[in-house]
C-alpha cells in the first residue's frame, strides 16, 4: 500500500504466465502495475476480489484462445503422456488393450475407453461403439452403420450408439458451418 498525495492507493506488481495446451509456458507478460484508489473503509477481501477480476480479464486477453484446446493426458509407467486432440484420429479398445491412433503412429495404453471418453467430454470426439471413440474432425463420410475416416479406415457404429452419434454429428456439423 502506498500514498499518492493524500490518497491511499493499492499498487500490485504481477508476472502473468500463460500456458499452451500441453502445459508449457508460452507467454510471459512481465511486470503489470495496477493502481487503485482505496476508500478508507475498503476491506482487504474487497481488494482481493478486485484483483481477482483484473487477473481474469488479463487471462482472457492473453491466454483465452489456448485454453480452448483439449489434450488427453495418460499416466502410465510412472510418466504422463500428453496427446493433442487434433493429433488423434480415433481410439480403439480390444480386450485389455487400448490403442490411440495418431496421424503418424499409434500408441498402446492401459487406460480404459470410459476413462478416455470422460477426459474427452465436450470435445469433437464421439463414442460410436463399445470399442471406439472417434474424432469427428477426421471423418470423411458418415454412414448409418459406419464412419469412413480420412485415412480410409472404417469404424463401425453400433445400433446402441446410432441415435447419440447422429445427434452429436449434426451438432458438430452445424457448429462447423457457423464458424465459416
Amino acid at each position: 500500500m502506498k500514498f499518492e498525495g493524500n490518497e491511499r492507493v493499492a499498487m500490485y506488481e504481477m508476472i502473468i504466465y500463460c500456458y499452451d495446451e500441453c502445459g508449457r509456458p508460452s507467454e510471459i507478460v512481465n511486470y503489470k502495475k495496477i493502481t487503485k484508489p482505496l476508500a478508507d473503509d475498503e476491506s482487504e477481501l474487497r481488494q482481493i476480489e478486485h484483483l481477482t477480476g483484473i487477473l481474469k480479464d488479463i487471462e482472457k486477453t492473453f491466454c483465452g484462445k489456448r485454453r480452448d484446446k483439449k489434450v488427453l493426458i495418460i499416466s502410465q509407467k510412472g510418466k504422463e503422456e500428453i496427446f493433442r486432440e487434433e493429433d488423434i484420429l480415433y481410439i480403439e479398445r480390444k480386450g485389455r488393450e487400448t490403442r490411440i491412433y495418431l496421424r503418424e503412429s499409434e500408441v498402446l495404453v492401459t487406460s480404459r475407453l470410459e476413462e478416455l471418453e470422460e477426459q474427452l467430454a465436450d470435445t469433437d470426439f464421439v463414442r460410436c461403439h463399445k470399442s471406439y471413440l472417434v474424432n469427428l474432425d477426421e471423418i470423411r463420410q458418415f454412414r448409418r452403420t459406419e464412419f469412413v475416416m480420412r485415412n480410409g479406415e472404417r469404424i463401425p457404429i453400433s445400433r446402441n450408439f446410432q441415435e447419440s452419434v447422429k445427434t452429436k454429428f449434426m451438432n458438430w456439423a452445424k457448429e462447423k458451418r457457423q464458424k465459416r
